[in-house]
């Protein structure tokens, strides 16, 4: 097949220029900012990488690049290749940027630059280089004398939206908490501002998904759904698709964490179905981003098969892009691992879990600081994959093993509950869970009054801020009845907890939840034991219909046609009317 003469033209002049004697004529720069691009990719496709680091070391030159926003996806992985060659490009390009920016005649267009390349490096998970530029727009923000002060407000109010979103998933919570009142602070400026020059205000559900965001990964629930409600009730037909996107996606998060599964389900659906139609084609990385919130959606709906289909798909997503040496990879790999280890619950076979946790590991390793909070979640869902592989060593010969690795898990959690208490302290949700799986792994080593102490430090926790009806609360029962049955013969007490986390499961999940498995077999011991045959016979009934019922996946409303979003505003809105008139 005879190549096109574009695609001849560009071979023979990436072979001419990159010639080292002919590599510091720079003509091949004069161009277009497209054809750049295209020589630029060629170097990469010849693994060109060391003359490509010092070409695109130079902010000029990626400031180019940068506009080019068809290819963007194709950007992203050649700089990822850039940073496995030189880990420091991205720190070295923001300090360029910066020392053109400092000289810069036309300051406002600067700072728009600057922005559009925080974005860029947020979409690479790049957050602690995004973290130091967006800092640096700031304090350019602030000395700027513009003419127009209430449009200096309004790229302020970006340039602080996108660094409090930076903060959040870099788990800067001190700096969080910081720019969040900076952002309110701006905003009443604004709104008086407006106010006094009749002038438009801007749309602020990005901002306000934003603090839905920092809320939910604060774990604190309450206050992401009301500002995510507030972020829904503002989208219109006038945004962009891409930023509807991100209210969707982050608002549909936050529903699912607070077992709001009808409302979740509706808008992640909906923003899946416009991810398709932006994303998909290019598999950009805020397609895999959807494909993730859809596959936490599945697995905490109880549909953990489909779950990992979709998990696996954002990961094919993300490694296609990013290959194998980034966040984005990672937190996909920990999110295979964990639906893993759910769906192999039964069955016991966790090697596949725990190797989607090593790689994890390995990455964010590599990549944060040592006692990075994002440690955490890899460091919990290891933990727990590598007790249940310990419980399954019984013959005498494994003994050994079994006590090294039910060391190495609660070596796991214990780090995991310190990395979340400095950060979140004692009273949050994910310091509960981390106090619930050191119980189970107390009770796995025959430590029972310790076990028993933190699945009731984790019950009170989670009661107190998610209430009694919430699924955490339900999961810690469980386990608390567990310890009561088959170690501390408390059965009374096991009895209790069984019924309440049956009473809870049933309320999420309905009839067919797959937790009842453990809390009816646990009743029907309990019952054994108390000589209560009546009610052993009435749970292995039970049992029988539950059994028959997960024949059946575990049924979810399909939408199959993307709706206005004004439609999409209002449904949602109605839901939440009735909600709260049923509470």
């Amino acid at each position: 097949m005879v190549k096109p003469m574009y695609e001849l033209c560009l071979n023979k002049a990436v072979r001419f220029y990159t010639a080292p004697e002919n590599f510091e004529n720079k003509e091949f720069r004069n161009v277009p900012d497209n054809v750049l691009f295209d020589f630029y990719h060629l170097m990469y496709d010849q693994d060109l990488m060391c003359q490509l680091v010092l070409e695109l070391s130079e902010w000029p030159v990626f400031a180019r690049m940068l506009t080019v926003k068809q290819c963007w996806v194709d950007l992203l992985r050649i700089f990822q290749g850039l940073l496995n060659v030189n880990k420091m490009q991205a720190s070295n390009l923001v300090h360029d940027y910066k020392f053109y920016a400092e000289d810069a005649s036309n300051r406002e267009q600067m700072i728009e630059m600057g922005l559009n390349f925080a974005v860029f490096l947020v979409e690479g998970a790049w957050y602690n280089c995004a973290f130091e530029l967006l800092n640096c727009i700031h304090e350019y923000i602030c000395e700027w004398k513009a003419e127009d002060s209430y449009r200096r407000k309004l790229i302020y109010l970006e340039c602080l939206q996108r660094r409090l979103y930076v903060e959040t998933n870099y788990a800067f919570f001190d700096y969080a908490d910081r720019t969040f009142h900076s952002c309110q602070e701006l905003q009443r400026r604004i709104e008086r501002e407006a106010s006094e020059t009749r002038r438009k205000l801007p749309n602020l559900a990005t901002l306000y998904a934003t603090y839905t965001h920092l809320f939910t990964m604060r774990s604190e629930y309450d206050t992401a759904c009301t500002w995510g409600l507030k972020a829904i009730a503002l989208l219109n037909s006038d945004l962009s698709k891409s930023a509807c996107l991100y209210v969707l996606r982050i608002v549909a998060k936050v529903c699912v964490m607070k077992r709001r599964y009808s409302e979740g389900n509706f808008l992640i659906q909906q923003a899946l179905m416009l991810a398709k139609e932006l994303y998909e084609v290019d598999l950009h990385p805020n397609f895999a981003d959807t494909l993730m919130v859809y596959g936490f959606f599945l697995l905490n709906h109880d549909n953990i098969r489909e779950s990992l289909e979709v998990y696996k798909k954002a990961l094919n997503v993300r490694v296609a892009v990013f290959g194998k040496n980034n966040i984005h990879v990672a937190f996909a790999y920990e999110e295979l691992a964990y639906a893993h280890y759910v769906h192999e619950y039964s069955s016991g076979d966790f090697q596949k879990a725990l190797e989607y946790a090593n790689k994890a590991t390995r990455i964010l390793s590599n990549l944060l600081p040592p006692h990075h909070l994002s440690l955490a979640y890899t460091k919990r869902v290891k933990g727990l994959i590598v007790e249940e592989i310990a419980l399954d060593l019984r013959e005498p010969s494994e003994r050994e093993q079994r006590a090294l690795l039910l060391l190495e898990a609660e070596m796991l959690h214990k780090s995991a509950l310190s990395l979340s208490k400095r950060t979140f302290g004692l009273e949050n949700v994910q310091t509960a869970k981390h106090y619930g799986n050191l119980g189970r792994v107390y009770q796995s080593m025959d430590e029972y009054q310790e076990a028993e102490r933190m699945q009731l430090i984790a019950i009170r926790i989670k009661e107190s801020i998610l209430g009694n009806w919430d699924y955490e609360v339900g999961l810690s029962m469980g386990h608390l009845a567990s310890l009561y049955n088959f170690h501390m013969k408390r059965f009374k007490d096991a009895e209790h907890y069984y019924l309440r986390s049956i009473e809870i499961g049933k309320n999420l999940f309905g009839e067919s939840y797959s937790g009842l498995e453990y809390d009816y077999r646990g009743l029907i011991k309990v019952y054994t034991q108390l000589e209560q045959p009546e009610l052993v016979e009435k749970y292995k009934r039970l049992m029988q219909t539950w059994r028959a019922m997960r024949q059946m996946p575990a049924s979810i409303v399909r939408y199959t046609d993307m709706l206005p979003i004004p439609t999409i505003v209002q449904l949602f809105l109605n839901w939440d009317k009735q909600k709260a008139a049923a509470d």
